[in-house]
């Protein structure tokens, strides 16, 4: 396994979020977080890249202690999107895809030909090549929310954590990028993701974390953990699942909803 939480315990204000969470997150595996606005999503993302203290359990790469890798190494090895990424004025798209090599080189040097034609080849493959010259704060938000994931693609890191990716994306662009963490995950990358999507997730996933607001976490296969009596307890939604086993939103008409 690539990186590992043992026995954790997350708390924010004295209300419990996570209690007692095991995880293994493993090369070639999609794990999807899903709970409800407030259950810990993004707190439990923080804690896995290492961002946050643990009171309780711990966090490891490669079987290290995540709190003992230096910031360094652990840049180099787990990249980190959060839900919003200020994009500093005049930054352009190859300089904010550059900022993902800094990792790879000393405070003191400049960006190298490996790492430019790393930026080409990232942003070629989100298909932002054409907008190199571009400043971040020109594009739209699913413009920059591919713009960063190529940033992530340039640190080469081997676990990729993201928090909501697809918010600010059409639904074109969000099947786009689902499918490109699913090949990096072929490729060997171990891919952590939070969405809202529970169709999505159920579709995209190895691994589903459920969160509740109680603290109560649910960890497996989609179609155990996306069972329709859970989400029904965890989110108040009637989901059920067709014939084929697609999750889907009953709506109150009786027809019903899924990730298409």
């Amino acid at each position: 396994m690539t990186l590992a939480a043992r026995a954790i315990t997350l708390e924010i204000g004295g209300r419990v979020l996570v209690e007692g969470l095991d995880l293994s997150v493993s090369p070639g595996a999609v794990t999807v977080v899903v709970g409800p606005n407030g259950a810990g999503k993004s707190t439990l993302l923080r804690a896995l890249c290492g961002l946050l203290p643990l009171e309780h359990g711990q966090v490891t790469l490669r079987g290290t202690p995540l709190s003992s890798v230096a910031p360094r190494a652990r840049a180099r090895a787990i990249a980190y999107l959060p839900q919003q990424t200020p994009a500093a004025p005049g930054l352009t798209v190859r300089d904010a895809v550059l900022l993902g090599r800094l990792p790879h080189r000393s405070r003191l040097a400049g960006p190298s030909a490996d790492d430019h034609a790393r930026v080409g080849t990232s942003l070629e493959r989100v298909g932002m090549a054409a907008f190199t010259e571009r400043r971040l704060d020109s594009l739209s938000g699913g413009e920059r929310q591919r713009v960063m994931l190529a940033r992530m693609l340039a640190t080469e890191a081997d676990v990729m954590v993201l928090d909501e990716p697809t918010a600010a994306l059409d639904v074109r662009h969000a099947l786009d990028l689902l499918e490109t963490l699913r090949a990096l995950a072929r490729e060997g990358r171990a891919v952590v993701l939070a969405l809202h999507d529970l169709p999505l997730a159920d579709a995209f996933a190895d691994q589903v974390v459920c969160l509740d607001a109680r603290g109560t976490t649910r960890v497996g296969p989609p179609c155990k953990v996306l069972s329709p009596d859970t989400v029904q307890a965890v989110f108040g939604a009637p989901f059920d699942r067709d014939d084929d086993g697609v999750l889907r939103l009953q709506l109150p008409d009786g027809a019903a909803v899924t990730s298409g």
